[in-house]
């Protein structure tokens, strides 16, 4: 795939997959275990900048960091590999848990060699690694808790979702600052697990509607609009209330 950064109105910057159509988020990058995935990043954005990842597997030339030589200049294009494995026991017996999860992919260069500047200014996204048997979402949202916003807007101009009862829906929270968040969605609950939905009636996993994160956590879940709470308007925000003051929150909508 080709990925293009470009600067935004506002002094922001985005990545996109067709050229003059960058957005904060990025696109949600989605792969399957087992999958190699080949990037071409090019910068029209007129500024030093990357693209790094979380959660898959990459070598050196693939970091995306000016420690290893993975800027891409203003005008130029590089390639970056992510690669993911399935779960496989070691030869001492332990497990790997494979590659499946709700990853950030970011730059690590704008403004310095952590990228700083590239990531207050809109410049991530989602990664999805599933695994074959995973169930597919009807709808997918992103959010991303970046410094005293989501997805770099402010309520009331933060995204509205919408959903249909009974339509399964799959949220994607990823924290890409240094405060400190709690994700919390009004009206739905979801299961402390990989994929938010339980393996069966034993499952030990926690039901919960709030998670704390902090820089660079990231998961992921699904759950049914409006079950057990039928259609209406509900609130996803920080659950913190000085951050929900301060414009971090949003409407989600189950019609």
């Amino acid at each position: 795939m080709r990925l293009y950064a470009e600067a935004l109105p506002g002094d922001k910057f985005g990545y996109g997959l067709i050229p003059g159509k960058a957005t904060i988020p990025g696109p949600t990058i989605e792969m399957v275990e087992g999958e190699t995935l080949s990037i071409e990043l090019v910068n029209n954005a007129g500024r030093p900048l990357s693209l790094h990842t979380h959660g898959v597997d990459y070598d050196i030339a693939s970091d995306g960091t000016p420690m290893n030589g993975g800027v891409v200049q203003p005008g130029e294009r590089r390639i970056y590999v992510w690669k993911s494995h399935r779960p496989f026991r070691r030869a001492d017996g332990t497990l790997d848990g494979g590659s499946a999860g709700y990853w950030p992919y970011h730059d690590h260069a704008l403004g310095g060699e952590h990228g700083s500047e590239g990531m207050a200014k809109g410049l991530y996204g989602a990664l999805v690694v599933r695994r074959r048997d995973d169930l597919l979402p009807d709808k997918q949202f992103v959010v991303v808790m970046n410094n005293e916003s989501i997805n770099n807007l402010v309520a009331p101009n933060t995204p509205t979702f919408r959903a249909r009862q009974g339509e399964r829906v799959e949220w994607i929270v990823i924290g890409m600052d240094s405060y400190p968040h709690a994700f919390h969605l009004h009206g739905h609950r979801w299961s402390d697990t990989r994929t938010g939905y339980a393996s069966g009636p034993d499952d030990s996993a926690p039901l919960i509607d709030t998670k704390d994160m902090v820089a660079a956590v990231s998961f992921g879940f699904q759950l049914i609009a409006g079950e057990h709470s039928g259609p209406g308007k509900f609130f996803y925000r920080d659950a913190r209330s000085w951050g929900a003051d301060v414009g971090i929150n949003g409407v989600y909508i189950v019609e």
